[in-house]
């Protein structure tokens, strides 16, 4: 082994007994105790929190699931205590969401502070949170990103690792723009401009019903998507089970239209059993580049329950994500379903 290597390795394993010594060692102070970051506290946690930091607000980094005992109880506990309680799904394994950054970035700029926040080991995500808020802040890139460092608890090899793939989005977008970084720019990027890759389509539905439109059930509806390929990467296009493709998936039926924003919190939600897919375009080999528009063609059928529905125009990578669940929310078009017209009384009988 070379004396390079040696050095790597050595580096390496110091590397993982930093990050090792680092989680689930309680909180620790990111901006001059208005904003810290800890593993999953608990609720003596939480009380031991409020008592030593004066914690006002919660930013749960693992995402809501009531399923889980932990999150119940976190609920129940910051209720109790009145703290100010957000939940921002952020994972290891992919870059983070559009929406889940917004959710972030408002949380940052908008919880009464002193803010904790926390994912499981306070590490990776709270790393990455606490980076991205000095980031918001103002603090230069190299001073926010010391959060998500072996130093702080987080070792990955930074070129491919979904984290830090986000302030690489960053950074090339500055490059882009010809700025440089700063609290205002960070803002901007992060509620403008960033989706992940690659998520990016831009939509343009040239036919379908007008929006509002009162159909018969079980209608045959058919659509034309013009759809540019925003993003840097090629979308493959296949006939068999995986590939990109446009879809289509309704909720409802509803008594009144939902406000477009709630309709597509519901469709981000993992296993949404109101969402029901209707149609695929695009189930051919090929392949769309980056920059390029592809036409796609779409039919289905009404439902036959009468009542409102929410309908999402929006492209699919099979088996991984829709693409909302990452960046734009795609196109919803909002049509009726009529109600069968009332059956005619029978005729009077002929008089004599």
């Amino acid at each position: 082994m070379t004396r390079r290597a040696v050095l790597a390795v050595l580096l390496l394993v110091a590397a993982g007994a930093a990050a090792i010594a680092f989680r689930h060692t309680g909180v620790r102070r990111v901006i001059d105790g208005q904003l810290l970051r800890s593993g999953q506290p608990g609720a003596e946690g939480l009380e031991r929190a409020v008592k030593e930091h004066r914690i006002r607000s919660l930013v749960n980094l693992r995402g809501e699931d009531l399923r889980q005992a932990w999150y119940r109880e976190e609920q129940a506990t910051a209720r109790r205590l009145g703290l100010a309680h957000w939940d921002v799904r952020l994972r290891m394994d992919e870059p983070p969401a559009q929406s889940e950054m917004r959710t972030l970035l408002k949380a940052l700029d908008t919880a009464p502070r002193p803010l904790l926040l926390h994912c499981r080991a306070g590490a990776d995500r709270a790393g990455f949170a606490a980076a991205a808020a000095r980031a918001a802040a103002g603090d230069a890139l190299e001073d926010a990103l010391s959060e998500l460092s072996p130093l702080a608890g987080h070792v990955c090899w930074p070129p491919s690792c979904p984290l830090h793939g986000f302030f690489g989005e960053y950074r090339r977008w500055l490059s882009e723009e010809r700025r440089p970084h700063s609290a205002e720019a960070f803002h901007k990027f992060v509620e403008q401009a960033y989706a992940p890759e690659p998520y990016r389509a831009q939509i343009t539905v040239e036919r379908a019903p007008e929006d509002g439109s009162v159909l018969a059930p079980g209608e045959t509806i058919a659509l034309r998507a013009r759809v540019r390929n925003a993003s840097r990467h090629v979308w493959p296009l296949s006939a068999g089970a995986r590939g990109v493709r446009l879809g289509v998936r309704v909720m409802g039926p509803f008594a009144e239209y939902p406000d477009p924003q709630d309709a597509i919190e519901r469709l981000r939600v993992p296993g949404m059993p109101e969402a029901r897919d209707v149609a695929r375009a695009g189930l051919e080999d090929g392949r769309v580049p980056a920059g390029d528009t592809h036409v796609f063609d779409a039919e289905w059928e009404m439902p036959q329950e009468p009542g409102r529905y929410v309908f999402q125009v929006d492209m699919v990578d099979e088996h991984v994500h829709w693409f909302s669940d990452m960046g734009g929310p795609g196109v919803l078009l909002r049509l009726e379903v009529a109600a069968a017209p009332p059956a005619a009384p029978p005729p009077e009988p002929a008089s004599r």
